[in-house]
């Protein structure tokens, strides 16, 4: 069974993200969320395991929560390295696809 998929910003759909917000003296606070890259085509996926990973960073004055990761189909998985990431840090997202 071969099967198609595209990964584009959509991505960003499957993270449920929040921002903590936090009070500083560099004006509001702000959450932004970074993704490299910002799509990825897997072409034609195999019947065994591949993945892909992703790097999120936190491009906001604020630390950025990572509070759930879920995908919308039962063959893909996705979990992040880090939970919470300081302006300026970035973690590993990785999304796998089995279909078996």
């Amino acid at each position: 069974m071969k099967k198609m998929i595209f990964l584009a910003v959509a991505l960003l759909a499957t993270i449920f993200l929040l921002g903590c917000v936090s009070s500083n003296n560099n004006g509001p606070p702000e959450s932004k969320i970074s993704v490299n890259p910002e799509s990825w085509d897997f072409g034609q996926i195999p019947p065994e395991k591949i993945s892909k990973t992703f790097a999120l960073q936190n491009l906001g004055n604020t630390p950025l929560e990572i509070r759930r990761v879920s995908t919308s189909c039962g063959c893909t998985t996705a979990s992040v390295e880090k939970k919470e990431l300081l302006s300026g840090e970035s973690t590993d997202f990785v999304v796998e696809f089995n279909l078996n």
